[in-house]
């Protein structure tokens, strides 16, 4: 949002961007029961304010949205007012999207305590309910637990959970609370302190799950999946991809590579690298670009573990891009001209 030269706070700036998109006869009906001075303040930052984006009239409506229902019990018990009052201005379907995400960015309780539970607690917890509701459970938690309590289930419920996890995308509120009322009873006697939120589950965190349950649970559920839906299978295995199984692929696969990936991505990825690794990446370079490059790395010193896998995961999308231009094979042989 650009402003003029004057500054104002960002209360001030929210507020009076939420009165321009209230509209004149809402807008005046606030002001007036406004004092002077506050009156005045938001004519001057008005007055002075440039072209407003959408993300400058989302953040201000959320930010009301979230004061109102802190500060009055109608912010949930009757958001029928909430609806109505931003639908004349934004229009009944985005004040509704604004609402939908304002619920999004929290959890019911159940949930938050969840993740903050062992495997054995959260085994506890879900063991007998249905496979859709385990599975939107493992997909909120950490990739080790989920791993862990799916290992602890039946042997038959596997698949059909990690089939669910994978075609999971987003919880609506309302499916959210209604999963609280399900495991609140189950945890009346747990306890444990609130955590953040994180994405619900889908592809990615399929293959997160496969990655923690162990090399020969983590086959068979691949291979079981490859039977359910063979596309989704291979989206999850591309999402498995990691820089270590770089090794699979072929010499000449790896040349063309390393032909795409910059000197600043392999001299940061190889830091974290496997001596295996370092040999086959620098095995396909001539020796006078080996010699540069191991230069780089023993100059470079130590660099954070966050900027080594950031730095290995785009090589890995190099590499995935490849296989899917028939350039390289991720899973070794000869690779395609």
């Amino acid at each position: 949002m650009a402003l003029g030269k004057r500054k104002f706070s960002e209360e001030i700036t929210q507020s009076a961007i939420f009165l321009m998109v209230l509209g004149q006869e809402h807008a005046s009906s606030i002001v007036s029961k406004l004092s002077e001075k506050e009156v005045e303040a938001l004519g001057a930052c008005i007055t002075n304010m440039g072209r407003v984006s959408r993300e400058d009239i989302e953040k201000a409506l959320s930010g009301f949205v979230e004061d109102v229902r802190e500060q009055t019990s109608f912010g949930i018990d009757n958001s029928n007012y909430l609806e109505s009052l931003l639908g004349d201005a934004l229009g009944e379907d985005k004040a509704r999207s604004v609402i939908e995400r304002i619920d999004m960015q929290g959890e019911p309780a159940s949930i938050e305590a969840l993740k903050s539970m062992g495997a054995s607690g959260v085994l506890e917890v879900v063991r007998n309910e249905h496979p859709q509701i385990i599975a939107v459970v493992l997909s909120l938690l950490e990739g080790k637990v989920a791993g862990e309590v799916l290992k602890q289930l039946p042997e038959e419920t596997h698949i059909d959970v990690l089939m669910r996890i994978a075609r999971l995308n987003t919880l609506a509120p309302s499916a959210l609370r209604e999963l609280d009322v399900v495991l609140e009873s189950r945890m009346s006697k747990q306890q444990a302190p609130v955590v953040g939120s994180d994405p619900v589950g889908g592809e990615q965190a399929a293959a997160i799950l496969i990655k923690n349950v162990g090399t020969d649970l983590g086959d068979v559920l691949k291979e079981k999946m490859r039977v359910e839906d063979e596309a989704l299978a291979t989206r999850v295995a591309a999402l498995m991809f990691v820089f270590e199984d770089l090794l699979a692929v072929d010499d000449r696969g790896i040349q063309t590579l390393l032909r795409d990936v910059s000197t600043e991505d392999l001299v940061t990825g190889l830091k974290g690298a496997s001596p295996e690794m370092n040999d086959k990446i620098l095995g396909n370079m001539s020796s006078r670009a080996a010699e540069l490059l191991k230069d780089d790395m023993d100059a470079r010193g130590p660099v954070r573990l966050a900027d080594v896998e950031e730095a290995q995961a785009r090589v890995c999308d190099i590499a995935k891009g490849l296989e899917a231009d028939g350039k390289l094979m991720i899973g070794g042989g000869d690779d395609f001209v």
